[in-house]
């Protein structure tokens, strides 16, 4: 994946994580804002970290 799209899919999860935090008492979202925080950098670790699957060409017989 580019590191453009892995950017911007970076700050969504970081927007998506505050905004859960923000409205956190109106969605009756009962987890704490550190555990949406932690939660929002592991997602976004995991993102850069992990490489993601490709498929490997098979020798021919």
């Amino acid at each position: 994946m580019p590191p453009h799209i892995k950017i911007a899919l970076s700050i969504m999860v970081f927007l998506a994580a505050l905004a859960a935090h923000v409205w956190r008492e109106a969605i009756a979202l009962q987890a704490s804002g550190l555990f949406l925080a932690g939660f929002a950098v592991f997602m976004v670790v995991g993102l850069w970290i992990f490489p993601e699957p490709r498929k490997e060409k098979l020798p021919r017989k």
